[in-house]
C-alpha cells in the first residue's frame, strides 16, 4: 500500500493535462504492482508463490518507465536519499 500512496502523492501535484496520460498510468501501474504482490503472497503453497518472485522487477517496471519520463520533461525532480 505504501507505494500506492506515494505515487498518489506525488501526482497529485501534475499538470491536470498529465491527467490522462502519465497520472493515470502511474496510478493503475502502482495499483497493479501491489495487488500481484499481494496475490503471489497470498497463496498458500512455497510451490507457488516462487513463481511470482522473479516478476518483481517486471512488475516494477511498470512504474519506472513513466518515472523515467516525468523527470525528463521535468515534472518532478529526484531525490537523493
Amino acid at each position: 500500500m505504501e507505494l500506492v500512496g506515494q505515487i498518489y502523492e506525488l501526482t497529485k501535484s501534475y499538470p491536470q493535462s498529465e491527467n490522462y496520460v502519465l497520472i493515470n498510468q502511474m496510478r493503475r501501474a502502482a495499483i497493479s504492482v501491489s495487488a500481484n504482490i499481494s496475490e503471489g503472497a497470498a497463496r498458500n503453497t512455497k510451490k507457488r508463490v516462487y513463481p511470482v518472485s522473479p516478476y518483481g522487477p517486471r512488475f516494477l517496471e511498470r512504474i519506472r518507465y513513466p518515472l523515467r519520463n516525468i523527470f525528463s520533461i521535468g515534472l518532478c525532480e529526484r531525490k537523493e536519499s
